[in-house]
């Protein structure tokens, strides 16, 4: 058995350790299966449940005056509402959202606050920040979405019903580059 001094001995470990971590790296990212993702651009639909309007008030909500607002709803494939706002009969439900903020100009729809939408089986997507009309910025995720960033944007399919199109242009986040 040949002697080796600490110095090398260091030296034969410290190359092993980024070998490893190269070769560990290269082969965690080349597994079939996971491909790497460039940019989500998705499309859905949702419409808000008047059910679940909550002004943290006392008496009869409404969505007409400003101040805390909670709402909720169902999240569908994109082209799925009628133009009335109700579900096409072949609509596919894809989860939920929900918003909870304060709503400061009821009829520009100016809020701030956070809408996260739940996607069945792929993750959390949570848009966070001030609205000016129907745009905001994508603040981060859970699941699939865990690091995206990017724009939520938004169409009127029939604002009396609360049904709106809704794009998400996103791209993945890097931990710590």
């Amino acid at each position: 058995m040949e002697r080796m001094s600490r110095r090398r001995l260091m030296a034969t470990g410290a190359t092993a350790t980024m070998a490893a971590a190269i070769v560990g790296n290269s082969v965690a990212l080349a597994q079939p299966g996971q491909p790497e993702i460039e940019k989500w651009l998705l499309d859905f639909d949702f419409t808000f449940d008047p059910r679940t309007l909550d002004r943290g008030g006392t008496g009869t909500p409404t969505a007409t005056a400003p101040g805390a607002i909670y709402l909720a709803g169902p999240l569908y494939d994109g082209g799925s509402l009628n133009p009335d706002g109700t579900p096409k009969s072949d609509a596919v439900s894809r989860g939920n959202h929900r918003f909870f903020g304060w709503l400061f100009d009821p009829v520009a729809m100016l809020v701030v606050g956070t809408h996260t939408f739940d996607i069945a089986g792929r993750g959390k997507i949570v848009v966070a920040g001030a609205a000016d009309g129907l745009n905001a910025p994508v603040a981060g995720g859970t699941g699939e979405f865990k690091h995206a960033y990017g724009e939520f944007r938004v169409d009127i399919i029939n604002r009396a019903n609360a049904a709106y199109h809704a794009i998400f242009d996103m791209m993945p986040g890097t931990v710590g580059r």
